[in-house]
Parts: structure tokens; sequence; C-alpha cells
């Protein structure tokens, strides 16, 4: 299992946006649990942030095989797909066709009672 964390800043204003598409998400639950489980998501949780004054969305993501994954939804037009990389776009102005890894990011600490 990897983790796939991403720290998103949310462009201005977007903030109210971003709450109602987390909402469309629970409400969407059985093509959100396809979408995950397509590309090998156990689990995916999403965290709001201010670093400095801007508000950014930390996203955490569990998942199986991590690079063949990125390929598969980078590439995808599926309906709930695009309809979900849109939706990140407005907010952040990340185009996820082109970079669905979001900016990258170093572990530099990793603690796990076995």
């Amino acid at each position: 299992m990897q983790l796939l964390v991403r720290a998103y800043p949310i462009q201005e204003g977007q903030e109210d946006a971003l709450r109602q598409f987390t909402e469309q998400v629970r409400e969407k639950w059985s093509e959100t649990s396809r979408f995950y489980q397509k590309y090998g998501v156990s689990r995916e949780s999403w965290f709001l942030q201010m670093i400095g004054e801007k508000l950014h969305l930390i996203s955490v993501t569990q998942i199986n095989d991590l690079q063949p994954a990125l390929d598969a939804y980078g590439a995808s037009q599926d309906d709930y797909d695009r309809w979900f990389k849109d939706q990140i776009f407005q907010l952040t102005g990340l185009n996820l066709d082109e970079v669905p890894a979001g900016p990258p990011s170093q572990m530099v600490y990793d603690w796990q009672n076995s």
C-alpha cells in the first residue's frame, strides 16, 4: 500500500464551492466508491488547512499501485472522472489531466504501530 499526499491551494473565494463539492461527492456515494475502487484506492481523506493566508485542501490517499493508477486517472475521460477533475480545476486551478498526482511531496517521517 502506498500513500499519495497532496496540498492544493484553494483559489480565492472558492471555500463555499469546495464545501458544495464535498457534499456532492458524498451524495454520489455509489459513483464515488466505484471511482476510488477503479484506481485501487482503499481510503482518501481531505483536510482544510490555512497555510499563511491561503486555504489549502490536503488530500491523503491510500492506494495499491500508485503510478499505474495515476496514469489511468490522468488519461480517463469517464463521466464521473471528468466531473471530478473539472471540479478540482475550478477550485485549485490544477489540471489533473496533466498532473494527476498534484504537487510532489516527499515523506520525511512516518510512524506506525505494528
